[in-house]
């Protein structure tokens, strides 16, 4: 059986565990090695995996406990995701490819890895799409050169899908139309500010649906929390943590079905999962048009980043409500 070793630093519900999750469903036949260094919550995702096993191991012991693996079982691949000082420490063998790979969307991280991260170590850099692909190859400093391939990433079509089974009804505000929203809650990415804006801006038979990963601390939370009642919107959200990906299947599909949107208001994108994946449930969705998701072939909005009028009056359209509400003007 081929045997792949990967790594990252977080180990949480979603991000990379989603990639490598869905590498695990549509390649039975490979074993897959994850090792993190931090543990968010998302050692279960790969309980269902018959071909996974998950690790964590501190930083201070990566290195020492890589090349143990590396000598104890054939890979034919080595993947590093976020962590180039790993790569410029490790000794790797001749017979193991050591593959490269960016999922971040913003230049200053990609930058700042390029510059620290030893070409002649690794074969290949792999990105999610190719939006993602032009972004690395614009800012490979011109004395380092590398072959970078596009490799995009695995939707669990078996979950996410409009005719499969499992609904989580939405029963808490019946008669109301719900627009949800995924991701951590931190405004650099994500940009949950703009989607309570835009709930505000939507009629009060409207509320919000908010899954998020946990953190180590209540910080984030907390601030969201406070910025959603400073926009006066608190008493019109639903909010949900660290929540497994079947139950975010049946949730899109409770959406769709209830005459709800998804919504997405993240500033950067390399591939877009939680995007494509609310879409191949039919659950209808309005995104900020960003990074690589017009290449998806999936029905969707998309808006310009930071067009909060345009952005509620595209959920109004699809929720069927009138345009004309809540200071909306066409």
């Amino acid at each position: 059986m081929k045997r792949i070793l990967t790594t990252y630093m977080n180990c949480s519900l979603g991000g990379m565990t989603s990639v490598y999750r869905g590498r695990c469903l549509h390649q039975p036949d490979v074993q897959f090695d994850h090792v993190f260094e931090f543990d968010r919550g998302g050692r279960d995702a790969f309980a269902a995996f018959p071909n996974a096993t998950v690790r964590v191991i501190p930083g201070e012991r990566t290195v020492n406990y890589f090349e143990f693996l590396l000598a104890q079982f054939e890979y034919q691949q080595l993947r590093i995701t976020s962590r180039p000082e790993l790569v410029n420490k490790l000794n790797v063998p001749e017979s193991t490819s050591v593959i490269y790979e960016f999922h971040s969307p913003h230049p200053s991280i990609v930058t700042r890895e390029l510059k620290t991260l030893d070409m002649s170590r690794i074969d290949e850099i792999w990105t999610p799409s190719d939006w993602a692909s032009e972004l690395v190859r614009s800012l490979l400093p011109a004395r380092k050169h590398a072959t970078i391939r596009t490799v995009p990433n695995l939707v669990d079509t078996g979950s996410f899908r409009a005719d499969a089974r499992g609904i989580s009804p939405l029963d808490k505000r019946p008669g109301q139309k719900p627009v949800s929203w995924i991701g951590r809650l931190e405004n650099t990415q994500k940009n949950y500010l703009d989607f309570l804006r835009i709930l505000k801006l939507l009629p009060e038979d409207h509320y919000g649906v908010v899954i998020f990963s946990l953190e180590q601390t209540p910080d984030r939370l907390e601030r969201f929390l406070g910025d959603a009642a400073m926009l006066g919107v608190l008493d019109r959200l639903e909010i949900y943590g660290n929540v497994p990906q079947m139950e975010v299947a049946s949730t899109h599909r409770a959406v769709r079905d209830a005459g709800g949107v998804f919504c997405s208001t993240a500033l950067n994108e390399t591939f877009g999962y939680a995007v494509l994946e609310a879409a191949l449930t039919g659950c209808p969705v309005v995104s900020y048009d960003v990074g690589p998701l017009a290449e998806h072939a999936v029905d969707m909005r998309l808006t310009p980043v930071g067009d909060l009028l345009g952005t509620a009056r595209a959920i109004l359209e699809l929720t069927s409500a009138p345009v004309v509400a809540a200071g909306l003007r066409r």
